[in-house]
């Protein structure tokens, strides 16, 4: 699912472990052909959630999004200039000290990774490296579920790829508003010191299978993910729900969560605590604010999981953005 739980949970982590891409300056037109879309562009449309005459505005967003794009977000703009309250993406606030987060990417047992995988393996990794890491020694260190994230991640900038774009436009829009911020954490403390994916269930069959499903799929999740960006970036959510909405970056993520971060936090249980804290803000913000607006993860919108039907079920009435034929929130899950 496209910004699932798992990988909203691991987010923080990754980022004190790995290098990741940034956006870069804007052109002045869109476009789209087989490439990464650049310029200005419009993003998806907004989600109206309303009850009785007070409306919650929800954008679908996306971790992964072309780097080299100006958001217009007119609509964002106002929405947010209007709210009194704006509700940030469901998330988990990790309590740890920062070594605990520093042993995670490397190997417990100080082997490279030439001495953790089979020959073959290592032997199609090499020209990988070489193609998007460069003369990066550091990541010989890594466990090779660690080495495979950050190998995606720069195959993603490399293809004008990357996170976190929409979020200065959404803090200058929050800056130029009198709307409170809302963020919804779900807080964890890890106390153990211990190496916690050894551990909890990470074996080195895990490991490896991330890393050799990583370089046999990198460059066709690539393409798919930029299918995706371009989507939302264009605002075609009709193309977006169409399709594949997992990739290899989110399994190895998965993995990492479902092991020994996921075991000491419940990761069923945070998967379900996501969903009940943005409900429950969503319908606080719904009877507090006249106007509110929120961020929220499109696997978390689009789809039969949608967080919008458990909104519907209260009794407020969903609509999708204009011209989005696809199946809404309102249709009977």
């Amino acid at each position: 699912m496209q910004g699932s739980g798992r990988s909203w949970m691991i987010r923080a982590l990754l980022a004190c472990v790995l290098s990741s891409a940034g956006p870069a300056a804007a052109e002045h037109v869109a476009t789209l052909r087989t490439m990464t879309v650049t310029g200005v562009v419009p993003g998806p449309g907004l989600w109206k959630v309303s009850r009785g005459d007070h409306v919650l505005w929800v954008l679908g967003t996306l971790e992964i999004l072309p780097a080299h794009v100006q958001w217009s977000a007119h609509q964002v703009r106002e929405r947010i200039a209007q709210a009194q309250e704006v509700l940030g993406p469901p998330t988990v606030h990790l309590h740890a000290e920062a070594p605990y987060y520093g042993r995670l990417a490397l190997d417990p047992s100080g082997k490279s990774l030439r001495e953790q995988m089979p020959a073959q393996d290592y032997a199609k990794w090499l020209p990988l490296k070489a193609q998007y890491l460069g003369q990066d020694d550091d990541v010989e260190r890594y466990r090779p579920i660690f080495a495979a994230v950050k190998l995606y991640l720069a195959a993603l900038a490399q293809a004008d790829l990357a996170e976190q774009v929409t979020r200065p436009v959404i803090q200058d829009a929050r800056e130029h508003s009198h709307a409170k911020w809302t963020p919804i954490y779900y807080h964890a403390e890890v106390r153990d010191p211990t190496d916690p994916l050894r551990n909890a269930g990470l074996t080195q069959a895990d490991n490896l299978r991330c890393f050799e499903q990583t370089l046999d799929h990198l460059q066709e999740d690539v393409t798919v993910m930029r299918e995706r960006a371009n989507a939302w970036s264009i605002g075609d959510l009709t193309q977006l729900q169409k399709l594949p909405t997992s990739d290899q970056l989110e399994v190895c993520r998965a993995a990492i969560a479902e092991s020994g971060i996921a075991h000491k936090l419940d990761a069923d249980e945070l998967r379900g605590k996501f969903r009940e804290l943005w409900v429950a803000a969503a319908s606080k913000a719904l009877n507090d604010d006249k106007v509110s607006f929120a961020l929220l993860p499109m696997g978390y919108v689009l789809g039969p999981d949608s967080y919008l039907k458990s909104l519907q079920a209260e009794g407020d009435r969903i609509e999708p953005p204009k011209d989005f034929g696809a199946v809404d929130a309102n249709d009977a899950p």
